[in-house]
């Protein structure tokens, strides 16, 4: 039979269809696949679906749910300060356990509470974030390290550049700089993931915290007051989202499974240090996508290969 050009053919024909069927189809699920993922990172906050580590510190509530009374937090903290006690030393070693389990240098945000001694009506966010001071407008700068007012904060406490301020708790820290008040602004993407600290809650009257701004990490108080939670941070790793798969996403995921399991602090229960932000919504929601894409195109491939086997029984 295969001495007949027209079988030759048809068998040729079929083979190169069952391919094409199989290779195109494969294909097709897994370019829809990186381009549903792409699409999903690329919204306007997309800082939060990259690898993240995030941690709470709350030592007023058990890990069960339980409050605790003044006396039992007392106890508590007694029992943890120490070396594994700062929130810098966990965020440092968090940092060095992403880039050791092959995730790159993350970039860091973390969050304490600061009051004032002269107004103890006025709530401070006091936030360190890599990159901040690049993305607002400077009015005043000093060369110190220390804190960036926002100029409407500044105003009330008639602060300047270069100025010392007294808190409460704490000890005086050094005005570094004021800059132009971003919270009735437009959120830009760079500060989308926590615009909650600085913007109004349409649901709520209360006025959120001024946004006061770190120069560094060590700033951060582990504990403002005795009833303060200490700082919440996350880390973010920067990825190239034009070339991520499915397949990157899910090995982000494990690489950050590793990071976390390798610190020690990442198990007290009261550290609340998991893998943050939305990846792993992220990589469910385009994981339902693929599954819905390969029910349509499993028929195609397989109408591919009885059209394959019709030509060679024609030619036959």
């Amino acid at each position: 039979m295969l001495r007949t050009p027209a079988v030759i053919l048809a068998v040729i024909a079929a083979t190169a269809i069952l391919a094409c069927a199989a290779a195109s189809a494969s294909l097709f699920v897994s370019s829809a696949s990186s381009a549903a993922l792409q699409l999903s990172m690329r919204q306007f906050c997309n800082s939060s679906s990259l690898p993240q580590i995030a941690g709470v510190r709350n030592f007023n509530i058990l890990p069960d749910g339980r409050y605790l009374t003044p006396e039992q937090n007392a106890a508590i903290i007694s029992k943890v300060a120490g070396p594994d006690y700062r929130s810098v030393d966990q965020i440092n070693q968090l940092t060095t356990a992403m880039v050791s389990a092959g995730l790159a240098a993350p970039l860091t945000t973390a969050q304490s509470g600061i009051q004032f001694a002269d107004y103890p009506q006025l709530q401070g966010a006091l936030l360190y974030k890599s990159d901040a001071l690049n993305h607002v407008d400077i009015i005043e700068k000093a060369n110190v390290q220390g804190i960036y007012l926002p100029d409407d904060l500044a105003a009330i406490l008639g602060a300047h550049a270069g100025s010392p301020i007294t808190r409460t708790s704490s000890p005086p820290i050094m005005v570094a700089g004021i800059y132009k008040s971003i919270a009735r602004a437009p959120v830009s993407p760079f500060w989308c993931q926590d615009r909650q600290i600085f913007k109004l809650n349409p649901g709520s009257d209360k006025a959120p915290p001024y946004l006061i701004l770190a120069t560094n990490l060590d700033l951060l108080s582990d504990r403002s007051d005795p009833g303060d939670l200490g700082p919440t941070f996350y880390l973010t790793s920067p990825v190239n989202i034009s070339s991520s798969a499915l397949s990157d996403a899910h090995k982000w995921q494990a690489k950050l499974r590793i990071a976390i399991d390798s610190v020690s602090a990442s198990k007290y229960p009261f550290n609340g240090i998991t893998a943050g932000g939305d990846l792993n919504d992220t990589i469910r929601d385009v994981s339902l996508i693929r599954r819905g894409l390969i029910g349509p195109i499993a028929p195609i491939a397989i109408g591919g290969s009885l059209l394959a086997l019709f030509l060679v029984a024609a030619a036959g």
